[in-house]
């Protein structure tokens, strides 16, 4: 809801206020966070004509050092970071007062970027009659979230450069506010850091024209009283998927300013007469229940208002990908072969990776050449289709459709196609990127995506993105996200039906922009279980299981050579979209029925698994993560290094029912004997030699079953007592009760009310 009361206009949703007050024509904030009245409005201002020091005055009004601004440039008074930098011929001193306001019932499309669905819309009109120009504050209103974008629009009949402009500017009173921050590399996505925020600036960047490529565009912000549960959190992201900045600066005084939104690092932008720019749309969020109530809302946003509505509270397949079975070398029978033992395990979607196309040997040639090697699919794509429907799976190819290799027929025909200042740019991975500020490529682009779809039978589509922008400034970037969205509407237009997931290089595109079109998102090259239970519990504070994209591999990791069990691995993957990326022919007879019952567990849990609120239930070194949807919680629980006397490990849950009951089991899990060692006597009825001939052979038809938990405890119990977990291995004995957890190994936990 939003109402203009007098100068002010307060924007409410179901969980926070946003009071704006027009203070000498400039837009101030009042306030941001939990709800407040209406009456409150006068009482929240505060006076601001006492000057400070050497406070500049504007225009013999009040100084700007002290007043929370809503939007800022420099040269007037305001000397934190400015939210917009615009020059014209050499003038760079800009002063936008505020003119007008309207307000939308529904949220104005125009923006190029996306733009979350619904909404209710305030546009704050301000302007600069001597340096002829407007800008324009949007705000929208959804249930959990409050959207923001600017918008500069040229009066002038010269051209008015933008060197920088924020999506949002937001000033709070400093209180001793944490801020939490992604940053992020190839296999180590998401790693968290909490940091307190000194006087001065943070920037968290990234210029490489990959959203997640430095720090992924989610952060937050806490309160001094914050926890996992209690007290306020703040959330901001960006619907965008280039190169991006996130400021936070603190002045002298009280103020703490917020911004996100385009670089200010190399960004000069021309906009001509008559013509508007527009930022990115970022996303606010607020709780006063802590981090997990943060998830939440960020969830319940995401799933409303982003998430194409088509593909909401849908069931994800389960996925099985041939890209760690056999990179590039393969064959129609491999493949035959891995499609048959995918579906006997009960998978859903067989995805063809990389390869299948031109003379794709290797990442040195044929990207851009979209057609079949049919050396390596016998009879043709359509064929090969045909073949995994009828096995009742569902079929979906790999494709990396904004890159080029310079050994391709593409580039041979059009050189012209590549996105480059330089007539001999850099490479990267082998490859260069396609301009998709032409018309002309976005074409070939969308021709090429539909008539795959069409010709080849495809249900679903891996979309990847694997290079670093080089040899272009970030306007240039700008432009190029500006087609490259105009491309994906207009496919996922086309192909309303088809899934597609979101990849680029592991988790370097984990952004809302990208999931505006595609419903998930690979999260990291590197499956091995503890790496990702981290990447996954750092992502979840702003983006939903739904998501993740994540697989089981190999026991031994290709990216660690940490080995943990296939249990321990679908212990982690399962919050999410599940998949499996492994040689089917290793398998033993054991561990495909291990898998099976994984699949079996999943689809069971599956909706729970996908569409619960995330929830950190972490304690100590263990990385506790689960799903609550209703009555129900998918938990998982992952352990780090072990150490000798483990101290008793109580697992405690809140928000349940006080007085109802609730029953919690573990998922079984099994162990190798193999792995034992010489403690394999421990468990044997007979003398077995650790790596002799018959333990060899007894590990082939047997299993040692993990630990079994049945309990039964009330809401209140869980939350003040907790689930006192079995005692570790102590090197004293083993029992029914007592867990074995290896090293980095996981437990699965589902609990439900009692009947």
């Amino acid at each position: 809801m939003i109402k203009a009361i007098g100068s002010a206009f307060i924007l409410t949703n179901e969980v926070a206020s946003y009071v704006i007050y027009i203070h000498d024509r400039r837009p101030t904030l009042l306030h941001y966070g939990g709800k407040v009245k209406e009456s409150d409005i006068p009482s929240l201002n505060l006076d601001y004509s006492i000057p400070t020091g050497r406070a500049v005055y504007s225009d013999g009004e009040t100084t700007l050092n002290l007043v929370p601004l809503e939007v800022s440039g420099l040269g007037k008074g305001d000397y934190l970071t400015p939210s917009y930098s615009l020059e014209r011929n050499g003038k760079t001193v800009f002063d936008f007062r505020y003119a007008d306001y309207w307000i939308n019932e529904e949220a104005d499309r125009s923006n190029p970027f996306p733009l979350p669905r619904g909404g209710e819309e305030l546009v704050l009109l301000l302007r600069d009659k001597e340096g002829q120009a407007s800008l324009e504050l949007h705000y929208i209103v959804y249930p959990k979230a409050i959207a923001r974008y600017a918008t500069i629009h040229n009066e002038g009949a010269e051209v008015l450069y933008i060197n920088h402009l924020a999506s949002f500017s937001l000033d709070f009173p400093y209180l001793g506010q944490k801020g939490y921050f992604l940053s992020s590399s190839w296999g180590a996505e998401a790693q968290a850091e909490l940091l307190d925020l000194p006087k001065g600036e943070l920037k968290f960047k990234g210029l490489t024209g990959a959203s997640s490529d430095c720090f992924n565009p989610f952060f937050a912000i806490f309160g001094p009283e914050a926890t996992k549960d209690e007290g306020e959190a703040y959330g901001f992201n960006l619907m965008y998927s280039g190169s991006y900045e996130i400021s936070v600066s603190r002045d002298s005084f009280y103020r703490l300013r917020v911004q996100e939104g385009l670089p200010s690092t190399d960004f000069h932008y021309g906009v001509k007469c008559n013509k508007t720019f527009y930022s990115p749309v970022a996303v606010l969020t607020y709780s006063d229940q802590g981090a997990n109530g943060l998830r939440k809302a960020n969830a319940d946003f995401i799933h409303n208002h982003v998430i194409r509505e088509r593909f909401v509270n849908v069931p994800r397949p389960i996925v099985y990908n041939n890209w760690e079975a056999t990179f590039f070398d393969f064959s129609t029978l491999k493949i035959h072969s891995l499609v048959d033992q995918a579906a006997d395990l009960g998978v859903e979607l067989f995805v063809l990776d990389d390869g299948w196309f031109g003379k794709r040997n290797d990442d040195k040639s044929g990207l851009g050449d979209w057609t079949v090697n049919k050396r390596k699919v016998l009879g043709g794509m359509a064929a090969l289709a045909d073949f995994v429907h009828e096995r009742g799976l569902k079929f979906g190819l790999w494709f990396e459709p904004e890159m080029v290799n310079p050994d391709s027929d593409l580039y041979r025909a059009h050189p012209e196609y590549v996105l480059s200042e330089r007539k001999e740019p850099a490479l990267c991975r082998n490859q260069l990127i396609l301009d998709l500020r032409q018309a002309s490529v976005q074409d070939f682009l969308v021709e090429t995506i539909v008539n795959a779809v069409k010709d080849y039978h495809l249900d679903y589509i891996k979309w990847d993105c694997n290079r670093a922008f080089s040899d272009i400034d970030q306007a240039a970037i700008y432009d190029y996200y500006l087609g490259l969205y105009k491309v994906l509407g207009r496919i996922v237009g086309q192909c309303p039906d088809t899934l597609f997931e979101n990849c680029a290089s592991g988790g370097m595109r984990f952004d809302l922009g990208m999931m505006s079109f595609f419903p998930y998102t690979w999260v990291s090259d590197d499956t091995d279980s503890y790496e990702r239970a981290k990447i996954q519990r750092a992502l979840s504070l702003g983006y939903p299981f739904s998501t993740f994209s994540n697989h089981v591999s190999a026991k031994i990791s290709h990216q660690m050579f940490r080995k943990t069990t296939f249990g321990t691995k679908f212990d982690v993957a399962m919050l999410g979209a599940l998949g499996y990326e492994l040689d089917l022919n290793h398998l033993s007879g054991l561990d495909q029925e291990e898998i099976k019952e994984q699949i079996a567990f999943y689809k069971k849990h599956r909706d729970l698994a996908l569409y619960g609120d995330p929830v950190d239930l972490s304690f100590g070194e263990n990385i506790v993560m689960a799903s609550k949807k209703g009555d129900e919680m998918l938990i998982s629980f992952c352990s780090g290094v072990n150490h000798p006397l483990p101290s008793l490990e109580i697992l405690r849950v809140k928000g349940l029912e006080e007085e109802a009951d609730y029953s919690i089991a573990t998922r079984p899990e099994y162990f190798d004997i193999r792995d034992f060692g010489d403690m394999v006597n421990q468990i044997s009825p007979v003398k077995l030699k650790p790596d002799g001939v018959v333990a060899n052979a007894v590990s082939k038809v047997y299993r040692y079953p993990s630990e079994t938990t049945e309990v039964t405890l009330s809401g209140a119990a869980l939350a003040h007592s907790g689930l006192k977990l079995g005692m570790k291995w102590s090197g004293s004995g083993i029992s029914k009760t007592g867990r074995i957890m290896f090293d980095f190994s996981a437990r699965a936990y589902y609990l439900s009310k009692a009947k």
